[in-house]
Parts: C-alpha cells; sequence; structure tokens
C-alpha cells in the first residue's frame, strides 16, 4: 500500500512539472548549460602538446613528453632528456543559466608550464630510476551570469613515471586544485 502511494505521488509531481514548468528547468543540457560547460573546461581542460593536438588529443598511448604529467603520466617514463612545457591560451564559454533560461558567457586566460627531469642514465633507453615531472597551471576569468562569477584557480602537479620493461611503463600523479568562484 506505501509503496503504491509512493508510486503515486511521484506520478503526480512528473505530471506537475511537465504542466506548469518551462522546460528549460526540467533538463540541462550539457551543451547549452553554462554551469556544466564551467566545470568541464575548470576541470577537465589539460595541456596539450603539439602531438597531441595533431593527433586531436588522442595522445595517452603515445605521450612521451613534460606534458604527459596531465594526460598519462606513465609516459614521462620514456623522457631521455629534460623538458620544459609552456602555454598560454585563451576559452570563451557561452550557454544558458538553466536556472533563468538567460544568456551566460564567460572568457578565461589560462596558463601551464610543466618540467620532466629523467633521473639516472638513458643510454639504454629509459631513465634507470624513472622520470619525476612537476607542473603549474593558473587560469582567471569573468562571467557575465546572473551570479558574475570571477574563476580564479592554481593548479599544481607532480607525478612520476618508470618503465618496468622496454614496452611497459607506470606512471602517477597528483594534482592540487586551488579553486575559487568569486563574485563581483
Amino acid at each position: 500500500m506505501t509503496k503504491m502511494l509512493i508510486n503515486t505521488f511521484f506520478s503526480w509531481v512528473v505530471v506537475f512539472q511537465a504542466l506548469f514548468l518551462p522546460a528549460h528547468y526540467l533538463a540541462a543540457d550539457s551543451l547549452d548549460d553554462f554551469y556544466i560547460q564551467q566545470v568541464l573546461d575548470r576541470y577537465y581542460t589539460s595541456s596539450t602538446d603539439v602531438k597531441a593536438l595533431s593527433l586531436a588529443k588522442a595522445s595517452v598511448p603515445v605521450c612521451d613528453g613534460a606534458a604527459c604529467l596531465s594526460n598519462n603520466p606513465a609516459g614521462l617514463a620514456w623522457m631521455r632528456e629534460s623538458q620544459v612545457y609552456a602555454d598560454i591560451g585563451a576559452s570563451s564559454l557561452k550557454g544558458y543559466d538553466q536556472t533563468t533560461g538567460q544568456p551566460a558567457s564567460q572568457n578565461t586566460t589560462l596558463g601551464n608550464g610543466m618540467i620532466g627531469i629523467p633521473l639516472g642514465g638513458t643510454q639504454t633507453g629509459a631513465p634507470s630510476y624513472g622520470t619525476i615531472g612537476l607542473g603549474y597551471a593558473r587560469y582567471q576569468g569573468g562571467t557575465n551570469d546572473l551570479v558574475g562569477a570571477i574563476p580564479d584557480g592554481h593548479r599544481r602537479s607532480i607525478g612520476y613515471g618508470y618503465a618496468i620493461s622496454p614496452s611497459i611503463a607506470l606512471g602517477y600523479s597528483l594534482t592540487f586544485y586551488d579553486d575559487q568562484l568569486n563574485t563581483r
């Protein structure tokens, strides 16, 4: 009896939503929802070197430089010499605030710096004691949404890659996000 009452209640809730709430309150489309785009931009956008760009960012299996720190830390194991990697860029997001249905946008500037240092000799292939990687990223921007959020953050990373055989490597990385959304 209780289960039937609960099912009936939720059925009426769905009917009420369908009849009385605008469609943009009911479902958030990840392509249009501005706040989903913000999260994806801040947490899932990683540094991409030229090799990764040429492979449409599908560089995980062939990563072998300092940028591997954020894509595939096991790729650090194949570095034969120290590398420094840096990039700077800008991004722009446009979408709709799903709570109000109003357009919202964000402009962000960002920069990344990474270094990979092989530990031990590299004459016979991979470094004897693996490779350590260090990284730093900074981003800052502004929005014109209802809240007036100002994304501001730092990302610090450390990673290690070690080749356990001529064709197998293991790696791990730790990333600390200092992410802030301030308001105007």
